[in-house]
């Protein structure tokens, strides 16, 4: 079964013609990398995904169903977050904010909730990391915070929207090869976007254009 299918899909927004066409597939855990420039429908093409921007024509599947909006099966890391230096929370209050369906507003965690959090901060290594204050934390340790975030719901579909914008080469390698670890061993399909393939190559299966 394949993690996620376009078949014609063809998306408009504001009379602009973003997407023409999209067909492809990405099977059950494959790694793929998603190039291009800003503009280039990277972000329109996820948010579809998660059945948030309606198509115009064609089909998208995930996980063999119809695209539907708030499918637990699909976790997303979006590009712009607006967690800024000055910003007191600490990591787990901002993971914490996606498990109880807040956003700085938090609700009570339960046990179960507890151990959701703490299994998806543990499975990027972000545990004592989560402990500190959001904004004190360096551009690569907050995204890997944030890509825990997206772990919530043990999803089998993996999106994750330019999450190599503004770091560093070190700090990018070793986003890269988080989110090749979390494939591997969590037996899920990723779709990376980037501007580059560099950061990518010896990580991913394939390449989208």
């Amino acid at each position: 079964m394949s993690a996620l299918s376009f078949e014609n899909v063809v998306i408009r927004l504001g009379g602009r013609e973003i997407l023409s066409a999209a067909n492809f597939v990405i099977e059950d855990g494959e790694f793929i990398g998603m190039l291009g420039a800003n503009g280039a429908g990277k972000t329109t093409l996820m948010r579809a995904t998660l059945g948030l921007i309606p198509v115009a024509a064609g089909k998208i599947n995930v996980l063999g169903q119809p695209v539907t909006k708030g499918n637990s099966s699909v976790g997303y890391m979006p590009q712009t977050r607006g967690l800024g230096p000055g910003l007191r929370l600490t990591g787990y209050d901002v993971v914490a904010s996606a498990a109880v369906g807040a956003r700085f507003g938090f609700g009570r965690l339960d046990k179960a909730a507890r151990r959701e959090i703490d299994w998806a901060l543990d499975a990027v290594g972000a545990r004592e990391l989560a402990k500190r204050s959001i904004g004190e934390l360096s551009g690569g340790q907050r995204q890997r915070v944030l890509l825990s975030q997206a772990l919530l719901g043990q999803p089998r579909l993996l999106l994750l929207d330019e999450p190599l914008i503004s770091l560093d080469p070190a700090h990018q390698k070793g986003v890269v090869v988080i989110a090749r670890r979390l494939r591997d061993e969590l037996k899920i399909a990723i779709l990376f976007s980037a501007h580059e393939l560099n950061p990518l190559v010896n990580a991913i299966d394939r390449v989208l254009y």
